[in-house]
């Protein structure tokens, strides 16, 4: 079963794959937060983050297996168990 704060984290991690934030970059909190909040407005949330994730998989996989490995590990970093951040939950975000 998936919990509340897994999808969280998921959802929070394909905004942050689907944002303009470079791959490899070890971004603070607030530039984080920006640039999820920024992906879900121009992706219409989470649904249109994870449709961004998964045509870039059908696009160049070897590319985006780094991406989000990379996202994963940075909203591990910045967030750690507290996902809802300051902002309790960003613009767009579909899962309570």
């Amino acid at each position: 079963m998936i919990k509340a704060g897994d999808r969280r984290r998921c959802d929070l991690a394909e905004a942050l794959f689907a944002s303009s934030v470079p791959t490899g970059t070890h971004p603070s909190r607030e530039e984080v937060d920006v640039a999820v909040i920024d992906a879900l407005e121009r992706f219409r949330g989470t649904i249109g983050c994870a449709a961004e994730m998964g045509a870039a998989y059908g696009e160049q996989p070897e590319i985006a297996i780094i991406r989000i490995r990379w996202s994963l590990q940075v909203v591990a970093s910045v967030y750690g168990t507290d996902i809802c951040g300051v902002y309790g939950r960003p613009t767009g975000m579909s899962h309570p």
